[in-house]
């Protein structure tokens, strides 16, 4: 995960300050390291606590997952 600076800024922000790689240490603690572990870990709460999807947070996964799988498909030179 290449975005800690902007999720420690974005706590900051929240007043819990986390630095960069106090982000990545819980992103790797928790399995969430790859959009593919994020994506599951979402799934699971969203099953367990009965969440409920708008159309809008429906369509913005759908591009994620969209725009993630153009990138599985290419081989490293």
């Amino acid at each position: 995960m290449h975005r800690q600076a902007p999720v420690s800024n974005e706590l900051r922000r929240r007043s819990v300050f986390v630095s960069p790689s106090g982000v990545h240490s819980v992103v790797l603690r928790h399995d969430l390291a790859s959009f593919k572990q994020r994506l599951h870990a979402l799934e699971r709460v969203i099953a367990e606590w009965f969440i409920t999807l708008t159309n809008e947070q429906i369509a913005v996964l759908g591009e994620q997952i969209n725009f993630s799988k153009m990138f599985t498909h290419i081989s490293p030179p």
